[in-house]
């Protein structure tokens, strides 16, 4: 355990500045706002829903940014896949590099450069988004793609879509957000 604790701790110390700095220009807003969820907060996360978390989870994280929480979960909770989609070509690098140097071999870790639209996530059952920086308009389309009984975590609530909330300062994230909203599909 000790040497998985420091390899989450050098994952979560990697800053999304400087070699992983997102250039990519996205075609409704430019270049993307940037926050992450904290090593606590992801633990906080798998806690908090740890009955959907086992050797038969199928976890997502949409707009993964640089991978962490991928990487946190796939050496950790032991699922059957966890799968990271970005669309900033820099930042999935990030996800890339990090698979390169602590799990070369884990089939369990995997990431996609693209649009997670445009990628088939018919399998999964727990899906993490960190949608607060994505247009309201989004978050129906990515709850459409889910399948049947998929968990659905994300930051940013829709005014149309009934959603339960949960605040806890665990769930802190870099830009101080406490509270996540869920639903089962």
């Amino acid at each position: 355990m000790d040497n998985l604790d420091n390899i989450l701790n050098e994952v979560y110390k990697i800053k999304p500045y400087r070699n992983y700095f997102n250039i990519t220009r996205f075609e409704y807003r430019g270049d993307a706002d940037y926050g992450e969820v904290t090593q606590k907060c992801t633990d906080a996360i798998v806690k908090h829903f740890e009955k959907h978390f086992n050797q038969d989870t199928i976890f997502y994280d949409l707009g993964c940014g640089l991978g962490k929480m991928v990487m946190h979960i796939g050496l950790q909770y032991n699922p059957k896949k966890s799968c990271g989609i970005e669309l900033s070509k820099e930042r999935i690098r990030c996800g890339f590099d990090l698979k390169d140097k602590y799990c070369k071999d884990n089939n369990i870790i995997s990431f996609i450069e693209g649009s997670f639209f445009e990628n088939d996530i018919s399998d999964a059952t727990v899906v993490y988004c960190d949608n607060q920086a994505f247009r309201e308009e989004l978050l129906p389309q990515i709850i459409d793609i889910l399948p049947k009984n998929c968990l659905f975590i994300c930051r940013k609530p829709h005014k149309d879509i009934k959603m339960e909330e949960v605040d806890d300062k665990k769930l802190k994230t870099t830009y101080f957000k406490t509270k996540i909203f869920y639903l089962i599909k």
